[in-house]
């Protein structure tokens, strides 16, 4: 007889006793001497000993031929070779399976294996191809509005300078405007938000880059230094030119024939404002002065600091009626000291910024999409 093991194959099992027999698929001889039927299962071939009576009624039967001796013999030895022949072909079938199996197994793993390979070396050139033609700072970012975390200052970009990336943060160095034409380095954090993080072309330019791009580690404390630093170069070079001080930005208007003015002043002395009084003239196209007057202030305002005044109806005197008044000009300045002496400033001693050095916003970078 025969029995599977783990893997299905059918192993040979001889002269071993059984309690039952199922699933008969042929009676093929009785023995009347040793009063024994045999009989074949799809997976063995029995000798089933029987009692008298069960005999006889087999014998009666007439289904199954009386046999014995060598044709007996002969008979159990071509129903045991039917078996083992159909066996061993199950086992031969199964093995050629399992041989088909581990081949196609091991085919899939080296086209896996290929593949990846190629898909690898894809990348990798693809990867080499971009940093020969991309510059590691230049980090590509969604066109957005992205607001420094340290001064709160926004930009609108879709490409940020990168200095580096720490801490789930940006690092970018921005040249901006100052006052009087000067310009400052300045260094900015910006979040390292999702809407970057899943952008394309970050993705890109992150992978290619990444090693470039994780060197820099730089301390906030360090980052704020810099930036004050940098800006405290800027006013020494303007400290030579005006060591008093000077206006950073106005605006004034005529609404209503009266006469506002908003200013802002940064104390470049080493002593402390204590009064500043403004004069102008409000002119017309050609020059023609149509009015004048002038708006005082209250420090105190300390060196390097700037103060803003802004004299509004409530602090104006001045009227001006003319409909043809468009610019008005400072003409003098007096600032006060907090030890009682003034310092005058007028023709070119006034020195007027672009605006104002504090401004939120850093000029707009917007660049066009590599393709």
């Amino acid at each position: 007889m025969y029995e599977t093991d783990e893997q299905g194959y059918y192993v040979k099992k001889e002269n071993m006793p059984v309690v039952s027999i199922d699933n008969i698929t042929e009676m093929y001889a009785l023995n009347k001497k040793t009063l024994t039927l045999y009989a074949t299962t799809a997976t063995g071939n029995f000798a089933i000993t029987l009692d008298k009576s069960v005999f006889k009624n087999y014998k009666k039967a007439k289904t199954i031929p009386m046999v014995s001796g060598a044709d007996l013999q002969s008979l159990i030895d071509l129903k045991s070779a039917t078996l083992t022949q159909k066996c061993e072909a199950h086992n031969q079938e199964l093995k050629y399976q399992e041989e088909q199996r581990i081949r196609r197994e091991r085919e899939e793993a080296e086209r896996r294996k290929k593949e990846e390979a190629e898909k690898a070396e894809k990348a990798r050139k693809e990867k080499e191809e971009y940093r020969r033609s991309h510059i590691w700072n230049f980090l590509p970012v969604p066109l957005d509005t992205y607001k420094c975390e340290l001064c709160e200052k926004e930009i609108k970009t879709n490409r940020l300078y990168c200095i580096g990336i720490q801490n789930d943060s940006i690092l970018s160095i921005h040249n901006e405007p100052f006052d009087l034409g000067y310009s400052c380095t300045q260094i900015h954090v910006y979040k390292l938000t999702d809407d970057i993080l899943e952008h394309e072309a970050f993705q890109k330019h992150a992978t290619a880059f990444v090693d470039s791009l994780g060197e820099t580690h730089i301390p906030l404390e360090e980052i704020e230094y810099f930036n004050a630093d940098k800006i405290n170069e800027v006013i020494d070079k303007i400290k030579k030119a005006v060591p008093w001080g000077y206006v950073s930005d106005y605006s004034w208007d005529n609404e209503n024939y009266v006469v506002t003015l908003k200013l802002t002043f940064r104390n470049l002395n080493a002593k402390t404002i204590r009064y500043i009084q403004v004069f102008y003239n409000v002119l017309n196209d050609v020059g023609d002065v149509r009015t004048s007057g002038s708006f005082k202030g209250t420090g105190p305002i300390k060196q390097y600091d700037a103060g803003t005044w802004d004299w509004d109806y409530d602090s104006s005197y001045t009227f001006c009626y003319a409909g043809d008044a468009t610019r008005l000009r400072i003409t003098k300045i007096i600032l006060t000291y907090m030890d009682g002496k003034k310092k005058i400033l007028t023709g070119n001693q006034i020195l007027i910024g672009d605006g104002d050095d504090e401004t939120d916003e850093i000029p707009e970078e917007i660049f066009p999409e590599d393709e």
